[in-house]
């Protein structure tokens, strides 16, 4: 699964650089992307519904590492989406909204906090419990996303990894919006 999954990681990023490309305008460009992470993602996904790892060490790393590689790219395009479709016209109304969309990420690693130090710290002494379809304990499921519900695609904490990623280039991007802003 994790050749399956560099593979079609790789076709992923290509084709989201062809939506970039084409001078599409801010909005089309997001939603272009965020189909072809959707795509990718549910190519991945219905593979992975009857896939049987060989090792649970294989299970963990694919969980851990490549799913959130594509899940973190639908959650990311749904974030600026969200900020281009909902920022304000007026720039000082613009600021406080930027500033509001910067403290994403704060307030998320606040309200999960314990996992995030896991995480950042690359514990892995609960990567079983995390990271494993067996053990799933769908304790998170009640905030997973729509494209992450399908049981035997998801464990009970890779979603949080893939908010974790796509939250901190949120985080990048935001800045970046605030920066135009002191520059105008």
């Amino acid at each position: 699964m994790k050749k399956r999954a560099t593979y079609l990681y790789r076709f992923l990023q290509e084709d989201m650089e062809g939506c970039r490309e084409k001078g599409f305008c801010v909005i089309t460009e997001i939603e272009c992307c965020y189909q072809v992470a959707n795509k990718y993602w549910s190519l991945l996904r219905n593979e992975l519904i009857s896939y049987p790892f060989e090792t649970v060490a294989e299970e963990i790393e694919f969980f851990k590492k490549f799913k959130p590689l594509f899940t973190s790219e639908i959650v990311f395009y749904e974030l600026i989406y969200h900020a281009e479709l909902f920022k304000p016209e007026k720039a000082s109304d613009l600021k406080n909204f930027l500033l509001r969309e910067k403290s994403r990420f704060s307030r998320f690693i606040t309200i999960h906090a314990v996992f995030y130090d896991y995480y950042k710290m690359d514990d892995t002494s609960r990567d079983e419990i995390f990271f494993v379809r067996e053990n799933n304990d769908y304790s998170n499921f009640l905030n997973a996303p729509a494209h992450d519900l399908e049981e035997k695609a998801a464990t009970s904490h890779d979603y949080l990894v893939a908010q974790i990623i796509a939250l901190k280039r949120y985080d990048k991007y935001i800045e970046e919006k605030l920066q135009e802003l002191k520059i105008k």
